[in-house]
Parts: C-alpha cells; structure tokens; sequence
C-alpha cells in the first residue's frame, strides 16, 4: 500500500489553488476586457467631429526621435479625415470614399490607395476615429492601464504591421489626447492633440479639396 506524505498533500493542494487562481484571474481580466472595450467604443463613438493641432513623433526602440512633425487635422464620424503637415515636409493626407490620398506638393504627386481596413492594421487609427468604433476593435483586446487604452491585435495576422496601439482619452469628452502605436520594425510613432474642439462645426470644405492640376497620381491599391 502506497503512503502519501504531509509533504505529497500539501504539494497537490498547492497546485489546485494555484490552478483555481489561474482560472479566476482569467475570467476577472475577460470580464475587465469587455468592460474596457465598451468603455472605449462609447467615448470614441460620442466625438462626431473633432479637430486639432497635433505633434508627431517617430522613435527607435531606445526613445530616440528619428522623425517629427506638425500640423492639424480634423475628423467627421463617419469617413472623413484631414491631415495637414505643415513642417517640415508639408504633406496633406485625406480619407475619404474609402481611400487615402497623400499628396506631396513639393513633388507634386499624389499617393492614391483604396482601403480594405480589415486587411490593413496599420489603418486602425484612423478607422477609429472616422469609423464604427465596434468593427474597427473587433479583431482587438482592449486593457485600461495607467488611464490609457492599450489595444493589442488578437490573431498573429493582425501583428503582420501594428503590434499595439495605445489611446490617452480625455475623461471630459472623450477626446483623444495622444495616440501611440509601435509596428513590427520596433519604430514607435506618438502623435500628441492640442487646442482641440469637439463636436463644434468645421470647415468641411477641407474634406472635399482636389488635388492641383498637373500632379501625378500613383494608385497603389
């Protein structure tokens, strides 16, 4: 007959609360997770229109700024974008009828794309702010640390380009105040707002602007 030692015992009811706690901090973060989510859906979701004046910044994985830029931007819920770089290479990017037009005036070229969002996460920035915020975080756990967001791609395909994104949310308004997101090259890219306006009218003319006479279009869709 097999005796079983204190030792034995205590080891096996060790592993069983350990077992039990594993579960029960799985099922709290669930809950949290969805929690956080609809959080995050209701804020972005409530900012109609939105504009501002942004920073950016591009840095390597020890922090150090390889890129920035400035200018303002502004956004219509649903599907329209306006992003206006003033330095130090001006640029004007639009998002609208489901595509993305960049426009170089000093090259006078404009890159033209059609958007198939699901296929491209490195659009999801901007399919949250213009879009179904639901469908643009579905395919995305959503975490609240250190009051920002931070959403992480749930299926290897969606970290083909964006490994995380991470969303600083004014608790007034909803609005957003900083956007960080690092792609699979280790690159960071952090764009700051300020003197923001929500849901006040815009120059929507900004929206529906045509590209010069003479610029060269290049469609890469």
């Amino acid at each position: 007959m097999r005796l079983i030692t204190l030792g034995k015992i205590l080891e096996n009811c060790v592993k069983k609360l350990f077992f039990l706690f594993v579960l029960m901090v799985s099922a709290s973060f669930g809950w949290a997770n969805e929690a956080d989510k609809s959080s995050l859906i209701t804020q972005l979701n409530h900012v109609k229109l939105f504009s501002s004046e942004f920073n950016q910044d591009v840095l390597d994985e020890s922090g150090r700024i390889l890129q920035h830029s400035s200018g303002k931007m502004q956004f219509v819920r649903p599907a329209l974008f306006y992003w206006n770089v003033a330095s130090p290479n001006p640029q004007t990017i639009w998002y609208r009828n489901k595509t993305l037009i960049v426009f170089d005036p000093e090259l006078m070229q404009a890159t033209i794309k059609k958007i198939q969002a699901k296929n491209d996460p490195s659009m999801l920035p901007v399919m949250l702010l213009t879009g179904d915020a639901a469908l643009a975080l579905k395919e995305f756990n959503v975490g609240f640390y250190k009051q920002k967001y931070v959403l992480t791609p749930k299926s290897k395909e969606g970290e083909r380009l964006l490994i995380r994104l991470v969303l600083e949310l004014n608790s007034s308004n909803g609005a957003i105040q900083e956007i960080q997101y690092q792609t699979v090259l280790g690159q960071m890219t952090k764009i700051t707002f300020s003197d923001v306006s929500v849901n006040h009218a815009l120059d929507q003319t900004l929206f529906s602007q045509q590209l010069p006479p003479g610029t060269d279009k290049v469609d890469v869709s």
